[in-house]
């Protein structure tokens, strides 16, 4: 989770604010991904994300519903259709349902951040989000091993996750 101080910090209006303590520490989340949760938790307005930091938001709420073998993948500079992959997998279709509606439950509450499309359902045991520059690929762990996005994609990039996400497994094929 963000690292939330409870020190006094000044918004733009010049007004100080305190805000909770937490026992949790501000990991490998980075610390522009740490400054955007933070402005978000501490402003009425939610704080703009970049897709570096949207694709590690979104890792971060499907490891929420205990999503495995959660993957960012960075395609900048590979792709001109998206900038990250997120994949992972469940083992039931009720938990890729769960992990879906995470996802999009914490952007929006959050970020303010919405699908444009959402297509599959938890029974086709592949569901697709696309958030723009951040394409979510939701699979039943067996359809993930079928369609192998990692090995089609296997030039891009791995991003490294914070630890609240389930470290990554290598899959099997």
């Amino acid at each position: 989770m963000p690292f939330i101080s409870n020190s006094p910090s000044s918004d733009a209006s010049g007004a100080e604010s305190t805000l909770p303590a937490e026992d949790t520490e501000d990991t490998s989340l980075g610390q522009a991904h740490s400054q955007a949760i933070k402005h978000s938790m501490t402003n009425s307005q939610h704080a703009p994300l970049s897709s570096s930091e949207l694709s590690l938001r979104i890792a971060e709420a499907a490891g929420r519903k205990k999503a495995e073998n959660v993957v960012v993948l960075d395609l900048r500079g590979i792709s001109t259709l998206t900038e990250f992959y997120v994949i992972c997998s469940g083992s039931s279709e009720p938990q890729l349902k769960a992990i879906v509606d995470e996802i999009q439950d914490v952007l929006r509450k959050e970020t303010n951040v919405r699908a444009r499309r959402v297509d599959g359902f938890p029974y086709s045991q592949w569901v697709v989000a696309d958030f723009g520059d951040v394409i979510v690929h939701v699979f039943h762990e067996t359809k993930r091993h079928h369609y192998a996005l990692e090995d089609l994609w296997s030039d891009a990039p791995r991003v490294a996750l914070p630890e609240t996400v389930p470290p990554l497994s290598e899959v099997a094929h």
